[in-house]
């Protein structure tokens, strides 16, 4: 099976390694690591998949693996690994894309498809979310609206201070 390892933007100027199984297929599906794991830890799983003509990519998430680390003025918040999921969609050319999440990497599967439903075709989630401080219906919403907004943030020019 065909395993390999390439960089891709995530979101602030982080780089996040990727591992991509199997030869490219029209089938793509984003395999996103537990707490503690790695975007390599999908090989088992894909030794299954890959077979029936998916194309798996599995990330390490920002500060797991081979990615990078977060410096001084970074998060390991969750929405924070949403907008590097963003970053990582649109280096791959965009959605609507197949989503598969175990742990925290199914909180931010879910969470992103909350927030952009119409660019999820699939989502599976194993061992996912746990209780939030936001309503279920507000959820989505407010994490659309903090993510168009750090979009942008990032497009206007610095402020020099006087």
């Amino acid at each position: 099976m065909q395993h390999r390892i390439e960089q891709h933007p995530g979101h602030r100027g982080l780089h996040l390694a990727v591992h991509r199984f199997g030869p490219p297929t029209e089938h793509v599906v984003l395999l996103l690591h537990g707490f503690m794991d790695a975007g390599g830890t999908w090989d088992l799983v894909a030794r299954h998949l890959v077979p029936r003509g998916l194309h798996l990519v599995a990330p390490d998430q920002r500060g797991f693996g081979a990615s990078d680390r977060v410096g001084p003025g970074g998060y390991y918040h969750f929405p924070d690994y949403v907008l590097d999921l963003t970053a990582l969609i649109d280096s791959l050319g965009g959605g609507p894309v197949r989503l598969a999440g175990h742990s925290m990497g199914a909180a931010i599967a879910a969470y992103y498809a909350g927030a952009f439903p119409d660019a999820v075709v699939a989502l599976a989630m194993l061992d996912s979310l746990g209780p939030t401080r936001i309503s279920a219906d507000a959820g989505p919403a407010t994490l659309r609206r903090w993510i168009e907004a750090s979009h942008r943030a990032r497009s206007r020019p610095p402020t020099e201070m006087a």
